[in-house]
């Protein structure tokens, strides 16, 4: 991971749903290798901050397969089974700030 030390995330589209969900889709790039995702979105609320900006707060969740990643590592347990699993989930919790 040394030559990959980031994750990124591209927009390429977003829709709005009914209240206060909907998706947004764009490119993934994990060690080095691309793919299309979409992430569920939840509006959390908008509000004034401290400083009289308003903030919409939000979630956004996906889930991945690490190995389409070239994600490989495992851990095997003494007691059988594995430490990682494939799958990964990835959350997003963050706020926007509208442009006045």
């Amino acid at each position: 991971m040394d030559n990959h030390p980031e994750l990124t995330f591209t927009i390429t589209g977003a829709e709005v749903g009914d209240g206060t969900e909907g998706t947004v889709s764009g490119d993934i790039t994990i060690k080095g290798v691309t793919k299309p995702v979409t992430f569920d979105v939840e509006v959390l609320g908008i509000q004034e901050d401290q400083n009289g900006d308003t903030r919409l707060g939000f979630e956004a969740s996906t889930k991945l397969n690490r190995k389409d990643f070239g994600i490989d590592f495992q851990a095997p347990l003494n007691g059988g089974g594995v430490l990682v699993g494939e799958k990964i989930n990835i959350v997003i919790e963050g706020s926007a700030l509208k442009n006045a």
